[in-house]
């Protein structure tokens, strides 16, 4: 079941009552009142937009918006209880079955998983990207690593962020979150993926549906954090046996890189032919070399594959 941190949904004006209207900030142009908002930061992230020319609500909300359930993330099963939830803000009241018909318009696929060596999964994914072209990725200060494949289109750009949750809701911005719903110890232990789909096009093909209503969006049987990863990170396997000679050739090919797949991978792309060759299946033995250096300590190749297999459930 398809689990999310974050859900922004447009439904038709009348899907809302507004219950304290004094709460939104008026937005008026020419002297006509053409949209209210409200937007919070705490204890979740909400944004409610009525637009009076367009006819329709935007609203835009965390998993937080769950309290102490927030450890099980949105999905299919407590939809409702996110809009209940914002009704008990006293803001207003929402018609639930026209918020499940609602078209979703962004979204973040999030999953958390056990992983007891986030640092070196996320070290062994910025190694091994498939494809540098194809692919950005950054390895953050504070250790989240930032994937997001190089389009110039923005409703094609997918970003997926993984990182330790549990790290991250020990901030001073989530501590008294953590404390007023009791949820200290929810994510210990926890690595999140989260993947990013910032419009209706990128929802249908990621999820594998024709529309994206709130119903359809919920209800996908679809992997896309598994189908991203697969893509963006080469995999290598846990067992390599490469003869004598293969070995030392790649290990000078490495050494004059400095050890650094990015290196290697553009100098490759320039002695390699424009047409008929493959980038991946040419890295692919060197990478295999590479993982067997112990440059990233521990057998993090195998600790991926058991991510992938995590994620699918």
């Amino acid at each position: 079941m398809l689990t999310f941190d974050r859900l922004k949904v447009i439904s038709p004006i009348h899907s809302i009552h507004l219950t304290d209207e004094e709460a939104f900030e008026k937005i008026v142009k020419g002297g006509e009142l053409v949209a209210l908002l409200y937007e919070q930061a705490l204890p979740f992230k909400l944004r409610l937009r009525i637009d009076y020319r367009k006819g329709e609500v935007s609203t835009e909300f965390t998993g937080k918006v769950l309290g102490h359930d927030y450890p099980r993330l949105i999905s299919r099963d407590n939809i409702r209880e996110c809009f209940t939830n914002i009704e008990q803000l006293g803001l207003c009241v929402f018609d639930m079955d026209m918020m499940l018909d609602s078209a979703v318009v962004s979204c973040d696929v999030s999953k958390d998983i056990m992983c007891d060596d986030i640092k070196g999964l996320t070290s062994y994914m910025k190694s091994h990207i498939s494809n540098y072209a194809k692919y950005d990725v950054r390895l953050m200060k504070n250790g989240n690593l930032i994937l997001a494949n190089n389009v110039s289109t923005k409703d094609i750009a997918k970003r997926m962020t993984v990182y330790d949750k549990a790290k991250e809701m020990r901030l001073a911005k989530n501590v008294r979150f953590i404390l007023d719903n009791d949820i200290e110890t929810a994510f210990d232990g926890k690595c999140r993926f989260e993947l990013n789909l910032k419009s209706q096009k990128l929802i249908r093909t990621a999820l594998n549906i024709l529309c994206t209503d709130l119903n359809a969006v919920l209800s996908s049987t679809a992997n896309p954090i598994v189908d991203f990863l697969r893509d963006a990170i080469f995999a290598s396997p846990c067992e390599r046996n490469f003869t004598s000679m293969k070995a030392y050739i790649y290990t000078l090919v490495l050494e004059d890189c400095n050890y650094d797949m990015r290196q290697l991978e553009d100098r490759i792309r320039s002695i390699l032919p424009k047409r008929g060759a493959s980038i991946k299946r040419t890295m692919q033995p060197i990478r295999e070399l590479y993982d067997t250096l112990d440059l990233q300590g521990e057998d993090n190749g195998c600790i991926y594959s058991k991510v992938l297999e995590m994620l699918k459930i």
